[in-house]
This record gives C-alpha cells, sequence and structure tokens, in this order.
C-alpha cells in the first residue's frame, strides 16, 4: 500500500511505512490485483504471429545443448578483444551476434541503416553528408560497443580507441565507396544551361565507362580535372567540377559578340551560354588533337587570350567522367537532357 506522506509503495499487511514511519492503516488503499488486459486490435496481431510461430521448423536441440554456441569458442573469446570485436563489426552487429546479445544494440543498427539509405538518398547536398556522418558514427559506436567499453574503462583510453576506430571507418567507407560505385563518379557543376536543366552548384553524376572520345559530344557536361585554372587564379578551390563540351578535337572555336562560334556556325546562346568571364572576349583558336573546348563559370574577368584558351582547352586525359543524371537539388532530379 501506497504512503500518503512519502508515496513510497510498501508491501501489503504493514501497519507503518518502511520509509517514513507513518501509520498505513488510516490511509490503506486498495491494491488492484488483475493484470492489465490486451487491447481488442492487438489480438488479430497477436493470433497472426502465433500462426507464423507454427510455420518455423522445430529446433533440434536437447536441455544438454541448449547454451551452445553458433560459432567457435575461439571466435567467441576474440570477438571479446576490443578491436577484433572492431573488425568484426564492419558488419554492424556481427560482433554481437557472435557473443549473442544482438538485442542489446539492434535498434542502433536499424538506425544506421536508415542514416546510410537517406545519407546515399540525399548525397551531394549538405544535409546529406551530415546525415552520412551520422551513420558512421553509429556505426563506430557499435563497434566500441562491441568489446573496447568493456575492455577499457579509463575515458582518454575509450576516446581514443573511439576516434582510432572512427578514422580506420571513415577510410574504408571512402573505399568501398568507390569500391561499389565504381563506374559513378559526383561533382558540382560550374555552368549554368538552363535548356538542360543545369544550374551552377547542381550535383551531377556520370559514368567513367563514357569518356571514350566516340562519347563525348558536343553539349554534353564532363567531369573535368581543373588543372590549368589555378594557374591563373581563377578562384575554383575544386580539382574537379562539371562543365559543357563545345568543341571537339579539330574544331575552330571563336567568340564573337558575346557568343560561341564553332566551324563558322553561331550556336544557340541558349542551348551553350557564354560565361561572363568570357564577355568581350573576342578570339578564334583550334581544338588540339586529343583535346576539348569547354565552357565554364569561373570568377573573375579581364584574362588575355592565350589564359582564356589555356584554361577552356583540356585533355583527354582530364575528362573523368560523363554526367547523366541531375542528382540534386531533389526538386530537379532527373535525366539530362540529350543537347542536339
Amino acid at each position: 500500500m501506497r504512503c500518503q506522506r512519502c508515496e513510497f509503495e510498501n508491501m501489503p499487511g504493514l501497519d507503518t511505512c518502511m520509509r517514513c514511519g507513518s501509520v498505513l492503516a488510516a490511509a490503506a488503499e486498495p491494491i488492484d490485483v488483475h493484470p492489465p488486459r490486451m487491447s481488442g486490435w492487438k489480438k488479430p496481431i497477436r493470433g497472426l504471429f502465433r500462426q507464423l510461430r507454427k510455420l518455423k521448423p522445430a529446433s533440434k536441440r536437447t536441455a544438454g545443448n541448449l547454451h551452445e554456441h553458433h560459432f567457435p569458442e575461439w571466435i567467441d573469446g576474440a570477438s571479446r578483444v576490443a578491436f577484433f570485436g572492431a573488425f568484426l563489426s564492419l558488419i554492424p552487429g556481427l560482433a554481437h551476434a557472435v557473443q549473442r546479445r544482438f538485442h542489446t544494440i539492434r535498434w542502433w543498427v536499424v538506425a544506421w541503416l536508415i542514416m546510410l539509405l537517406t545519407g546515399l538518398f540525399l548525397f551531394g547536398s549538405p544535409l546529406g553528408l551530415i546525415v552520412l556522418g551520422l551513420a558512421i558514427g553509429i556505426h563506430v559506436w557499435i563497434a566500441v560497443h562491441s568489446a573496447l567499453l568493456a575492455e577499457y574503462h579509463q575515458f582518454n583510453y575509450r576516446m581514443a580507441g573511439y576516434l582510432i576506430i572512427l578514422f580506420i571507418y571513415f577510410v574504408l567507407y571512402q573505399a568501398l565507396g568507390r569500391v561499389v560505385f565504381f563506374n559513378l563518379r559526383g561533382g558540382y557543376s560550374v555552368i549554368n544551361v538552363p535548356y538542360a536543366q543545369v544550374h551552377q552548384g547542381d550535383f551531377l553524376l556520370g559514368l567513367v565507362s563514357r569518356t571514350d572520345p566516340e562519347e563525348i559530344t558536343r553539349g554534353c557536361f564532363v567531369l573535368v580535372r581543373l588543372e590549368n585554372v589555378a594557374n591563373h587564379g581563377l578562384g575554383r578551390r575544386t580539382n574537379t567540377a562539371y562543365a559543357q563540351v563545345i568543341g571537339l578535337t579539330g574544331d575552330t572555336v571563336a567568340i564573337e559578340n558575346d557568343r560561341f562560334v564553332v566551324n563558322d556556325q553561331l550556336l544557340d546562346a541558349e542551348q551553350y551560354p557564354l560565361p561572363t568571364w568570357l564577355r568581350r572576349q573576342k578570339f578564334s583558336t583550334v581544338v588540339p588533337q586529343g583535346s576539348y573546348f569547354i565552357s565554364a563559370q569561373y570568377r573573375g574577368t579581364g584574362y588575355t587570350e592565350s589564359q582564356a584558351i589555356e584554361v577552356c582547352v583540356v585533355g583527354q586525359e582530364q575528362i573523368v567522367a560523363k554526367a547523366f543524371l541531375r542528382w540534386m537539388p531533389l526538386r530537379r532530379r532527373g535525366f539530362i537532357q540529350v543537347i542536339e
């Protein structure tokens, strides 16, 4: 019965409170000894699971081997060593499964899976990178929880182990991403082409296998290593970016009246817009063998003709991938329209 003074739950039959000593006889309250009943809507669900359990084959274990391990003893013992447990936890929850305590981190595994899929869906955006970082953090926590927390009790040892595992997992995530998505390369656009619904800052996906000369056509978007940009201080911080191909090998590319002219043909300004930094430029150049003339938006104006040509002409070896999909932002996600 409950004490009205200190709210302490006492055993039935006591006259005074075990905590504060107050008299309980005058304030005795009836105790409901009936257990709560299952809600009506839960009963069909419980019946369904009961029928499903009947379909499961009966276990062949006997009373003598109920506690036998599924894994060899040496694996079970090694999984309880801090860094070997972290190694097994490369597959989230594997070390815990070996130790038969997967239930302790099952919701962490679910959270990791949700974060990983969400991060991949939003990859290329700041939010996507944050969510992927959380997925790595949860993965590292599962690995640390497998054995390191039990083996090391000092805070500095635990923190050092966590940081070491975090670094290793970060490197492995990057390597695994390159292996799984070996033919995909993502990057940000540095050109505005409203006709193709591609804007500066969009995150595009491209295929590495489509960088052969016959696959690259005028108007397509290619991921380029911008090796000559930094030499002229055009303000690009990234090493690679998606730009638009204007001229192919052997083409004569010129700029007249703030528009591209290729092989004496004036290109459509909507399909092949001239970047701001190239406006008021007047030059003509022949694209060398094995090279392309690309269009990209850089910061700054007033560059000489030779500087503009050196930046815009890139070699075949600088082409990393050919874009086929606008990945971010979400509202414009879709395949890139081919410019004929």
